[in-house]
C-alpha cells in the first residue's frame, strides 16, 4: 500500500505541498510453506492466477518475505485504488503454482480477490509438497514410491499401468503424521524430520544415529479426479480430499494399509512384490 500524506514535505531543496492523497492496494497476496522443512519458500515459485470464470492470467511479484502479490487482476483494478477496508465484491481466482527449481509438486488454489492480508487466514502459509526428485538433507528421513494403477493397464505393454498421478501417501508414526504427493507421473516422496532418538539400550555410551529405526504404517489416498483450471496442475483441494485406495503390499493381496520401518539415514522405497512400484486400486 502506498500513502502520499497532503501535508508539508521538507526535501533537500524546498518545501513542497502536498495536497492530494493516493491509496494502492495490493488485492491478493499469498505465502506458501514447505510442508517438510516448516519454513517459508521465498524463491523459484512461478504463482499464476485467473478468474475462475475465465479471463487474463495474472502472475505475482514475489516479496523478500516470501509473500507473492498481485496487481491489476482483471476483476479488482477499481478496488486497488483505495484501501483494504474498502474491498468488496470479491471474485473467484484459480491459482496455480510451479517451482522452477524442481524442489515441490505444482498445485492449484481456489482463492478470493480482493481480500486484504496475506493468505490463507490461520495458517503460515498454504502447504507445498516435496518432489520426488528433491534431495534428502542431512537429519531427515525419506519415504518413495512410484504409484501405478492397477485398473489402468497400458494397452500393448503386458504388466505397465499408468500412473496413480496426484495421490496422496501418508505415514504415520507414534509422534507424528507426514505427507507426501505424488507428481503427475505418480512418483512421491515423504520427506520429514528424523524422529527423536532412542537412547542406548544398555544406558551406556553415545547415540548411534545409524541404529535408528522408527516402526510406522503407511496408507496411500488415491481416485479420479476432476480437470483442473490449469492443465497439468489440479486443485489441491481435490487432492487432499481423495479417499484410502488399497495397494498391493503382499503377495496378490491389496489392502489399505501396511506397516514400515524407517531407518535414519537410508530412504525407504515402497513396492508390490516382484515389481520396482507400488500398485494400487483408487477408492
Amino acid at each position: 500500500m502506498t500513502t502520499v500524506r497532503p501535508d508539508p514535505v521538507l526535501t533537500d531543496r524546498a518545501q513542497v505541498d502536498v495536497v492530494e492523497e493516493v491509496v494502492t492496494s495490493a488485492p491478493l497476496g499469498l505465502r506458501f510453506w514447505d510442508f517438510a522443512l516448516d519454513q517459508p519458500v521465498r524463491d523459484g515459485l512461478v504463482v499464476r492466477a485467473r478468474p475462475s470464470a475465465g479471463g487474463q492470467v495474472t502472475t505475482a511479484r514475489p516479496s523478500s518475505s516470501g509473500v507473492h502479490g498481485f496487481l491489476s487482476l482483471p476483476t479488482t483494478r477499481a478496488a486497488e485504488q483505495g484501501p483494504m477496508a474498502d474491498f468488496d465484491d470479491e471474485t473467484a481466482y484459480d491459482v496455480s503454482v510451479v517451482d522452477t527449481r524442481g524442489r515441490f509438486v505444482p498445485m492449484g488454489l481456489t482463492v478470493a480477490a480482493p481480500v486484504a492480508g496475506v493468505q490463507p487466514p490461520g495458517l503460515p502459509g498454504f502447504f507445498v509438497f516435496s518432489a520426488s526428485t528433491r534431495f534428502v538433507p542431512p537429519g531427515f528421513v525419506g519415504v518413495r514410491v512410484d504409484l501405478r494403477d492397477e485398473t489402468r493397464p497400458i494397452v500393448g505393454v503386458d504388466g505397465e499401468f499408468a500412473a496413480a498421478a496426484h495421490a496422496m501417501v501418508r505415514v504415520e508414526t507414534d509422534d507424528d503424521i507426514w505427507w507426501g504427493q505424488a507428481d503427475a507421473h505418480g512418483r512421491a516422496l515423504v520427506l520429514a524430520p528424523a524422529p527423536a532418538f532412542a537412547a542406548p539400550s544398555d544406558g551406556d555410551g553415545p547415540l548411534d544415529p545409524t541404529s535408528q529405526s522408527w516402526e510406522a504404517e503407511l496408507e496411500v489416498r488415491y481416485e479420479a479426479l476432476p480437470p483442473s483450471a490449469f492443465s497439468g496442475v489440479p486443485a489441491f483441494a481435490d487432492i487432499a480430499d481423495q479417499d484410502v485406495a488399497t495397494a498391493n503390499h503382499v503377495g496378490n493381496t491389496f489392502t489399505d494399509s501396511r506397516a514400515v520401518d524407517i531407518e535414519y539415514g537410508q530412504v525407504l522405497v515402497i513396492r508390490s512384490p516382484g515389481r520396482s512400484d507400488l500398485l494400487v486400486r483408487p477408492a
